[in-house]
């Protein structure tokens, strides 16, 4: 199948499970919402979900669009929208039965008068604010106040009560202590109030892996698609493997004399005569620019270095000491070829960004090719599905 394609993203299933069940070993009989936004992490959320099914008991998104198409695609399960919904999309979220967050009694009476309109009950959880500063309750006896007046809104069951730690990823973990003790008095305030507030849920990747806490639903995203929030949490207590690997092909191979310089801007000069590769795959797939005489590609099991400026849509590498390079031939960006590894980490490092950002970034022109015992089980373009 990849002899059509110019790129491509691989991804394979089998790590995906191995994710998966070790998450579900981990969280043992708490809740598990896997986060599926950016459509899975930029890994395809609609072909990954139904796999991701069986091991979650409820998904999470950033977007109504992308609560839809999980519904499209025939997920059935619990769908929470994570960041605020736009009042006009109310009717049609309580129509699909999609959950979302309140932290405001504007946003919850909004909602109760659509639920009551639409002759449904809307389902949401309500979001506490407690040192990430993005949205939630104030957790303070102002925002008490606040959930108390949510709470008396009618049509509307509340599923849980979550925050969301800011630091997590870090090997310090008194800011994530100081945001749970923040996030406990808020509950036992509410408690001894006598609300019912549901399912508790803090835990993100991070605090999941270093952690574990004693809440009743954690929230897991990076971690599923086999990369870490960061190198400061204990890997060794969920053991990972990759899903992604990006791949392209040679379309072009030439032996240059000593002078020649390459790409825009003419950054790179060859101080000696080379063989220079050309690969199908530039920025505008999601190569970041700033790779641009940096890093490496794996071709033939051997790391290759890139030179000049990546363009928009092709990159150059220096194959003088790789043999046999030829057109055709394919080039891994990220992924293992042999042993040669380069990561999402690895590509993070040295574009100055995060591993989040390079899965994510990946364009909608480079399709998903998805594997499962070494064997392509699948193959999507968001372009055209021209190849089955």
């Amino acid at each position: 199948m990849t002899e059509f394609l110019r790129a491509w993203a691989e991804i394979d299933i089998d790590a995906l499970i191995h994710n998966l069940r070790g998450i579900k070993k981990r969280a043992g009989k708490r809740k598990i919402t896997a986060v599926v936004k950016a459509n899975a992490y930029g890994h395809g959320a609609m072909q990954l979900a139904p796999v991701i099914s069986g091991y979650a008991d409820a998904f999470a998104v950033a977007t109504f669009e992308e609560a839809m198409e999980l519904r499209k695609a025939g997920i059935e399960k619990e769908i929470l929208i994570l960041s605020p919904v736009p009042q006009a999309q109310y009717p049609m979220i309580i129509e699909n039965d999609i959950a979302t967050v309140v932290f405001s009694k504007e946003s919850a009476s909004a909602l109760s008068a659509a639920a009551m309109a639409e002759g449904k009950r809307a389902r949401a959880y309500i979001a506490v604010d407690t040192g990430m500063g993005r949205i939630g309750i104030a957790s303070d006896d102002c925002g008490i106040c606040e959930a108390e007046a949510i709470y008396a809104e009618k049509n509307i069951d509340f599923i849980g009560i979550i925050t969301h730690y800011a630091c997590a990823d870090s090997s310090d973990k008194s800011s994530l202590r100081e945001q749970a003790k923040r996030f406990d008095a808020f509950c036992e305030k509410l408690q001894a109030d006598g609300y019912d507030i549901g399912l508790r849920s803090c835990d993100n990747s991070a605090a999941f892996t270093d952690c574990a806490d004693s809440y009743e639903a954690v929230r897991v995203g990076i971690v599923m698609y086999g990369m870490y929030p960061s190198d400061e949490v204990r890997k060794e207590n969920l053991p990972l493997l990759p899903v992604m690997s990006l791949k392209t092909k040679v379309t072009h191979v030439k032996t240059v004399p000593a002078g020649t310089k390459i790409s825009y801007g003419h950054t790179f000069t060859a101080e000696k005569p080379m063989k220079i590769a050309t690969l199908a795959i530039g920025y505008a797939d999601g190569i970041p620019l700033s790779l641009s005489g940096k890093g490496s590609v794996i071709i033939s099991g051997r790391k290759v270095p890139i030179v000049g400026r990546v363009c928009m849509d092709q990159m150059m590498v220096d194959v003088t000491d790789a043999r046999n390079v030829g057109v055709g031939d394919t080039a891994v960006i990220f992924g293992r070829d042999g042993d040669a590894v380069i990561t999402a980490d690895d590509i993070a490092k040295i574009a100055g960004t995060i591993n989040y950002d390079i899965v994510c970034r990946l364009d909608c022109r480079v399709p998903r090719v998805f594997i499962s015992g070494g064997k392509t089980i699948g193959t999507f373009s968001y372009i055209g599905n021209y190849f089955g």
